[in-house]
């Protein structure tokens, strides 16, 4: 298993975007996140890849992500 830590993430809810999958290619989504988080981790279940995806097409007036890769 695979774990990915938003330490932080500010978005705008209608555009700014953080896709988790369980997965290199082919891959389960287990993430479409936005809006405002602090300390969440997510863990993938079926492989030992995550792939991460950060689709900021707003980003007016916001932090972004901090991440950490445990």
């Amino acid at each position: 298993m695979k774990s990915y830590q938003i330490v932080h993430l500010e978005a705008n809810s209608c555009c700014d975007f953080l896709l988790l999958y369980d997965g290199y290619l082919s891959s389960t989504l287990i993430g479409n996140i936005t809006g405002i988080l602090t300390n969440v981790t997510y863990t993938t279940s079926l492989t030992n890849y995550m792939r991460v995806s950060w689709q900021p097409k707003g980003g007016v007036n916001v932090m972004g992500l901090a991440n950490s890769d445990e």
